[in-house]
């Protein structure tokens, strides 16, 4: 119980007590004045009577006095009681608009937080936002427009799809071939994926020409724009290119020319099935690689005589290492295909030889 409710509970035993008190004495109020009046007339008609009786009348006469204003002080009671409970309701009404108060004052205190917290949000983003307008202005400085390189760079889009096509059907192919076979394919997917890893990049970079008819001057297309005539530009812009696509080119025909020949790396698995499906993509890849500038590519076999190619110095990879009865001078792994370009005549091809 807090101090208000005690407060109040304490009032009103006190205002209870004086209300019986009171009603007490109003009762003794009208016996005594009985007995007072039938003693007064006894004393009247009495002749004697000594000191102690006298002073007995002299108390009586005051408590007579004081009789009649009973009532009134009753009366006063009565009010402040009614008073008291103003008292209390006030005190309570005062209570509550001290708690709303300091609600206030609290949720006022939340609002300072939150409004600090929208101003450093605010002032953050501001930020960024001149950071974004100050690149953006640097970056419009490179950007050139490319409208002469959409169609190439659409052709070129074509073939990187085609490209990405093989790479996640061998990868399907892997996932459901026998262990042995699958272990060889893998590894051969495994160094055509290093060989490709910029292919994603190169899309990207056509795509935004294709789309927007812009080409940002980053280091790689920088000397693409170095001409007056835009014809200048394509012709830079397929130089580039073609140098970029051909090293995809050549591990995608590793790829497929090792898979084509899968049976050599095993000892007893039939794999003709996938042997033929690999030969086909090397067709298509011959005739898809014409539409971006690669003319020709050397035709070299595994696992054959060395014919119209270059055999270099170096150590054979793994799954190539596991082939049996080869011959001397035969192919044993291919590391770069010949290809003729519209930039380059060269269709030398490099091989390690048995």
């Amino acid at each position: 119980m807090d101090r208000t409710n005690i407060s109040s509970y304490l009032m009103d035993t006190f205002m209870l007590i004086a209300i019986l008190s009171l009603q007490v004495l109003i009762v003794a109020y009208f016996v005594i004045k009985e007995f007072l009046y039938r003693r007064r007339k006894s004393i009247e008609e009495s002749e004697h009577f000594d000191n102690k009786n006298f002073k007995r009348n002299s108390s009586v006469e005051q408590l007579i006095k004081i009789i009649p204003s009973l009532e009134e002080e009753v009366a006063k009671l009565q009010e402040y009681k009614e008073k008291s409970k103003n008292y209390n309701r006030l005190t309570d009404e005062f209570e509550q608009l001290k708690k709303e108060k300091q609600t206030l004052l609290d949720e006022k205190a939340t609002l300072a937080n939150k409004t600090g917290e929208l101003e450093r949000r605010l002032q953050i983003k501001t930020k960024e936002i001149e950071e974004y307008n100050k690149s953006n202005n640097e970056l419009w400085v490179k950007v050139k427009k490319a409208d002469i390189l959409k169609d190439y760079s659409s052709k070129v889009i074509d073939y990187l799809n085609f490209c990405e096509d093989i790479l996640k059907e061998t990868s399907k192919e892997i996932e459901s071939t026998d262990i042995e076979p699958a272990q060889i394919m893998s590894a051969l997917l495994q160094q055509a994926f290093q060989k490709t890893i910029e292919m994603a990049k190169w899309k990207q970079i056509c795509s935004d020409i294709k789309e927007n008819g812009i080409a940002v001057q980053n280091k790689d297309l920088r000397n693409c724009f170095q001409y007056d005539k835009e014809s200048d530009h394509l012709a830079a812009f397929k130089k580039l290119l073609i140098s970029r696509i051909k090293p995809i080119t050549n591990a995608l025909l590793i790829l497929c020319e090792a898979n084509s020949n899968l049976s050599k790396f095993l000892e007893s698995s039939d794999v003709s099935s996938l042997e033929n499906e690999f030969k086909n993509k090397i067709t298509e890849i011959k005739r898809k690689v014409k539409e971006i500038g690669i003319n020709e590519i050397a035709d070299v076999k595994l696992f054959n005589r060395l014919n119209n190619s270059e055999a270099i110095d170096g150590s054979i990879s793994f799954p190539y290492t596991v082939v049996k009865n080869l011959n001397k001078d035969d192919v044993v792994e291919i590391i770069e295909f010949g290809m003729r370009t519209e930039f380059e005549v060269s269709l030398k091809t490099k091989v390690l030889i048995y």
